[in-house]
């Protein structure tokens, strides 16, 4: 294990520049919050004065891929196929996330123990979390979705709420705070309901997604943790019971149904002949024109891509995303097609083996000393499946603090190794 020294003012107030961040990742551009990234990564590298080549396993993929679709990009401007304000958002979309992983092994770099990290993750989450049920309240939404049936509309007027808050539950719930250094009850049990409560009232797959996968990387007294979980789940069907019983059946008919489309609506199998089908499943729609766009691009562009720029053709339906777009998208739900198209199967291929390299070296490097190493490889293995669903590393507005925990856990679990 790594010698953990005492902290001085300077990193105190890196770490409370790292709660801030935390806290305004949903407030401010991602362009803002990009720049203070980048702003702390340069102020702890002077401050450690020393060049770092190990960042986490498999991260020199993530480089060679960026580094490959520049050159791709470079190719397509010669060919006059590119266009410069395409190519800069691309960037800043893939480097967002690379950004976001050195933060977290900067932070690890700075000697902090995991319960300093963890427990600003809670409070930046509880913040985060209150801004939710406060927008929630005074914007009247409470009263005025008392007469909707339908999950979409629902979400619309309530949110789609964050999943930096299912996060935090995890932490909460797994125990990997240990009980000397866990913060008051007054504020877990607080932040716990909070957290359930948006959980809840957004319907959010990705959340409950997210709660399982972590939960079961991130447990250490299995027989407890399991004993906790349920509790929480019946807790979560037990509300749902009652907005069932209390009011019309039709609006929890609609989330069962969201849930159990949940394949289906990222499918591209469908022949999507109908405008109402497209709406429904838009997902499966996006694979489906790129899977076409892709097979009729050219051999060069099948296997090296189209690069930073190209956009996605969707037709005039584009307009259901952006009404500006004219037909075409920058990026897509599913972040793996977005890849194909811009970085083509080379570009697949190098991001598939980043999750594969990352969660196969925390399944073999873990340890009763090594745990930094289960828990990375928890993140990326859900990092992987968000791929599918919310455009994983490949966005501006993407899961900041999962990515940061990605930096920090990785770092850690090579340090221990």
């Amino acid at each position: 294990m790594q010698k953990i020294n005492e902290l001085d003012n300077q990193d105190k107030k890196i770490i409370s520049w790292f709660f801030v961040l935390l806290c305004i990742q949903y407030t401010v551009s991602p362009e803002i919050t990009f720049l203070l990234n980048i702003a702390l990564c340069i102020i702890v590298a002077y401050r450690k004065k020393k060049l770092y080549l190990n960042i986490i396993p498999g991260f020199s993929l993530l480089i060679v891929l960026f580094v490959y679709t520049l050159g791709i990009t470079l190719i397509q401007a010669l060919l006059g196929s590119s266009i410069f304000q395409n190519v800069i958002r691309d960037m800043f979309y893939m480097a967002n996330g690379l950004i976001a992983i050195l933060v977290g092994f900067f932070l690890n770099k700075l000697h902090y123990r995991d319960y300093q990290i963890l427990n600003t993750f809670i409070l930046g989450a509880l913040y985060v979390v209150f801004g939710f049920w406060i927008n929630l309240i005074q914007g009247n939404e409470l009263s005025s979705i008392r007469s909707i049936n339908n999950v979409e509309t629902w979400r619309s007027s309530v949110g789609t709420g964050s999943l930096f808050v299912p996060l935090a539950l995890v932490i909460i719930i797994s125990g990997i705070v240990d009980a000397k250094h866990r913060l008051s009850k007054l504020v877990i049990i607080p932040a716990t309901v909070l957290f359930i409560g948006e959980i809840v009232i957004t319907f959010s797959r990705a959340s409950i997604i997210l709660i399982l996968i972590l939960y079961l990387f991130l447990y250490k007294n299995k027989k407890r943790l399991l004993k906790r979980l349920v509790i929480i789940l019946l807790i979560i069907l037990s509300v749902i019971w009652l907005l069932s019983y209390f009011r019309q059946f039709t609006l929890v008919d609609s989330v069962f149904e969201k849930f159990s489309n949940t394949l289906t609506e990222i499918s591209s199998s469908d022949s999507f002949t109908s405008v109402a089908n497209i709406q429904k499943n838009w997902r499966g729609f996006e694979v489906y024109s790129a899977k076409q766009q892709w097979l009729t691009s050219g051999t060069f562009n099948q296997i090296f891509g189209g690069g930073f720029g190209k956009l996605i053709n969707v037709g005039y339906l584009s307009i259901l995303v952006d009404p500006t777009s004219n037909g075409y998208i920058p990026v897509l739900h599913n972040g793996y097609y977005t890849l194909i198209i811009k970085s083509g199967f080379i570009g697949v291929l190098l991001y598939g083996l980043f999750y594969f390299w990352g969660i196969l070296f925390g399944l073999r490097k873990n340890s009763r000393n090594n745990l930094s190493a289960l828990y990375f490889s928890g993140c990326m293995l859900f990092m992987a499946i968000q791929t599918i669903f919310l455009n994983g590393l490949f966005k501006d507005s993407i899961n900041l603090a999962l990515i940061y925990l990605i930096g920090y856990w990785g770092n850690r679990a090579l340090d221990n190794n």
